[in-house]
């Protein structure tokens, strides 16, 4: 069925056998449909054992008009392969609580999408943890990217410098891992996120500030005062 847009499947049960060829059919069926936006698959129980491999949920980033996708589990370099397709119309994207340890490819891909021009993610759970971070970090000495020294700085720094699209991302303080993202990270975190919600246009403020940029800053801020709305973006654009 060409038509349909959502696909929402919880603790699906079946008979029979349901093996890597009937789930790689399955994914290659449902990954065609050209109208599908929201995909919501929660599979942690019954019969059915429906384990993706990193390729399989690379998939899922070719859906062309895919807005939505809420996965269980993900495995190791499953995010890289699903952002490698570059699944630009992609809002949200949830993952359940199932541990992963997010890889250096998977987080680098991620930096990389977020500050991609076309990037529109607005929502980002389930996936960012402090023991991911942690394991981030203490595989840097291997590593050949600056931005792993410090993998939360390096997020934030993205949020900041370069994503306006990102409204909700949250990092779970699962109290595991060597690093500890400390309670000023989450803060700026926070912040950021807000920032790209209720001032879409911060970057480019950054570049030209103008009595037109004060006057749509004053609009964001409900506010009728141009002066202080100006003083504002003047006083503080190098931080936005």
């Amino acid at each position: 069925n060409s038509r349909i847009e959502e696909l929402n499947i919880e603790r699906t049960f079946a008979t029979g056998e349901f093996g890597e060829d009937g789930r790689s059919h399955f994914l290659r069926t449902l990954c065609s449909r050209p109208n599908l936006k929201c995909v919501q698959l929660d599979w942690r129980e019954g019969p059915i054992s429906f384990e993706f491999t990193p390729e399989e949920v690379g998939l899922f980033g070719t859906i062309t008009a895919l807005e939505t996708l809420s996965l269980y589990r993900i495995p190791p370099d499953g995010l890289k392969n699903l952002l490698a397709a570059r699944p630009f119309n992609l809002r949200r994207l949830h993952f359940g609580q199932g541990r992963v340890s997010m890889t250096r490819d998977d987080f680098l891909g991620l930096l990389d999408f977020l500050a991609h021009e076309k990037c529109r993610l607005e929502t980002f759970w389930g996936y960012l943890s402090t023991s991911s971070f942690g394991h981030l970090a203490a595989a840097a000495a291997e590593a050949v990217d600056e931005r792993l020294e410090d993998p939360v700085r390096a997020l934030l720094n993205v949020l900041r410098d370069e994503n306006t699209s990102l409204t909700d991302a949250r990092i779970l303080n699962d109290g595991e891992g060597p690093i500890y993202v400390t309670n000023d990270e989450l803060v700026e975190l926070d912040f950021w996120c807000k920032m790209n919600k209720t001032c879409p246009n911060r970057l480019d403020l950054r570049k030209e500030l103008s009595d037109a940029y004060a006057d749509q800053i004053a609009k964001y801020l409900n506010e009728d005062s141009h002066s202080e709305a100006f003083e504002l973006v003047r006083s503080t654009f190098h931080l936005w």
